[in-house]
């Protein structure tokens, strides 16, 4: 069975997707830690402002009325900001769904502020007697109760976050070990099909390719010309046009778009010549088609590749500016340049090409842009090889 390399990579979206939201409720439960945190700070500084409302001395009742106005107004400032917080607490509403019993808390200790206030006040313009002493004391530990209460009640809803936290924890590292291994086999075997399919001496025991598309790749790299071409035409090594074929295509081809900028070029083998062969035949047949294939790579349908010499290749390319068209040259010769081969003699060579562009005048026929091409090209030559030369370039070099 062969795997899609389409359905692969559609996985990876949909786990990464998946791990991007567990990732985004870890965030998401750190942050409300915080704000639980804070609300347990608000509740310990209301604890002790509830013990300073109760020290408050009656000796001086004029002091002892601004202070008690003061802390009794801070009290009243932190539980709204409680109210607050809660609001930016969504699993709290969501998740423990205590969103009422919460509210009703603070209401309650609202009610029971206002009167711990009432009997402090009190106590503090009258005399001092047995009964308002027990009422005071009674009223204080009530609002105390109540603090306490819903303190504790924070500290168990976040130990219960807390085991949401490592659960949602575990589980992302879990599916982050699972797509790591899954993947990366999945990856390695992709990788495997593309050296394979670039390889300039394929594995002569047998590759088995293990995905479709790039089964489908390799089929098209055998491909034979179809019926409907002229073998005439056809180079019989790598399988593109000859010159014959070139010229062929070119008069079908010419009048496609002629909005556009035609250019002419001339790719020659650093590495291969009719005297200088440092490959076995073998060896040089497979560098061919693996350059023919490049070229073709880059091909589009007003476009025309042809081998025109032993090691040349002309290629004539359609584009809507000047720029593009060269560009898409260097992108070839750039290409080939990472192909690496084998010699006996010398060990592991890159093979290079060197290259002449030219942009096709309307009214000029094409065996004289091949020329002016062929000019350029050794131009680049001279300037020690790997390089596509302009017409400006040749042009300067006279200066």
């Amino acid at each position: 069975m062969k795997y899609s390399i389409a359905k692969i990579f559609k996985n990876i979206t949909n786990h990464f997707t998946l791990l991007f939201i567990f990732l985004t409720l870890i965030v998401a439960l750190f942050a409300d830690f915080k704000i639980s945190d804070k609300k347990i700070e608000i509740l310990t500084v209301q604890i002790e402002t509830a013990q300073k409302l109760n020290s408050i001395s009656k000796e001086n009742l004029n002091l002892a009325m601004i202070q008690f106005t003061g802390e009794r107004t801070k009290f009243k400032n932190d539980i709204e900001r409680l109210k607050e917080l809660y609001k930016l607490d969504l699993l709290g509403e969501y998740y423990l769904n205590n969103k009422f019993e919460y509210m009703n808390d603070l209401q309650e200790l609202e009610t029971r502020l206002t009167a711990y206030s009432d009997e402090l006040e009190s106590y503090l313009k009258s005399d001092i007697n047995e009964t308002k002493s027990t009422l005071l004391t009674n009223s204080y530990e009530t609002l105390y109760t109540s603090l306490k209460d819903i303190m504790y009640k924070d500290i168990f809803y976040n130990q219960r976050k807390s085991d949401l936290l490592f659960s949602i924890a575990v589980v992302t590292l879990i599916l982050s070990l699972s797509v790591l291994v899954w993947y990366r086999r999945r990856l390695k075997m992709i990788y495997e099909d593309i050296l394979f399919l670039y390889a300039i001496e394929r594995d002569k025991n047998g590759y088995t390719i293990a995905t479709e598309e790039m089964d489908a790749i390799a089929i098209r790299m055998k491909r034979k010309p179809v019926a409907t071409e002229n073998p005439a035409n056809i180079d019989p090594l790598t399988q593109i046009n000859n010159h014959k074929g070139l010229v062929s295509s070119y008069a079908e081809k010419k009048g496609m778009k002629d909005s556009n900028f035609v250019s002419v070029t001339v790719l020659e083998i650093d590495n291969i010549t009719k005297t200088n062969r440092l490959f076995s035949q073998e060896a040089t047949q497979a560098i061919l088609k693996k350059i023919a294939y490049t070229i073709s790579l880059h091909e589009q349908p007003t476009d025309v590749i042809a081998r025109t010499d032993y090691n040349q290749f002309t290629i004539i390319f359609s584009r809507p500016t000047k720029e593009l068209a060269y560009k898409d040259i260097e992108h070839i010769r750039q290409s080939i340049a990472e192909i690496r081969v084998k010699s006996e003699l010398k060990g592991i060579i890159q093979i290079t090409v060197s290259g002449g562009f030219i942009i096709k005048a309307a009214n000029k026929h094409l065996d004289e842009a091949i020329r002016q091409a062929k000019e350029v090209l050794q131009h680049a030559k001279s300037m020690g090889g790997n390089r596509v030369s302009q017409q400006r370039d040749l042009a300067e070099s006279h200066f």
